[in-house]
């Protein structure tokens, strides 16, 4: 896709695709795994909070789609396995998830590459 063509596909439009597709795609798995009597298990106040973080999930992702976009390609992919690295840290501080050699690892060469790419120019 030429950069003339992303400039052309509305932020709003990918985010109704990506969002449809995984909303789609989860609602399956869990009524497959669940069954349909499992939607109407939570109170009514839950699928309020469900709706209000969706509303600031679309927020942000809209936001993101518009940064990245005047982004050149390298450091789109920079940010995005940035993300990766974030996401991974945030886990083990927040949430106590295991911090093995594997993480530590993965961290190390996620850094690396990182670093590497920001030398070119």
């Amino acid at each position: 896709m030429t950069k003339n063509n992303a400039e052309r596909v509305p932020a709003s439009y990918i985010m109704l695709v990506v969002t449809g597709v995984g909303v789609v795609a989860c609602g399956l798995i869990f009524t497959c795994q669940h069954g349909f009597a499992a939607w109407t298990e939570p109170p009514a106040p839950c699928w309020i909070y469900v709706l209000i973080a969706g509303v600031f999930n679309a927020i942000g992702f809209y936001f993101q789609i518009e940064s990245l976009r005047r982004l050149y390609l390298l450091k789109q992919s920079l940010v995005a396995t940035a993300q990766t690295g974030a996401l991974c840290l945030a886990g083990i501080f927040f949430f106590h998830e295991s911090f093995g050699v594997m993480a530590v690892v993965g961290l190390i060469l996620l850094a690396a590459g990182v670093f590497i790419s920001t030398l070119s120019k």
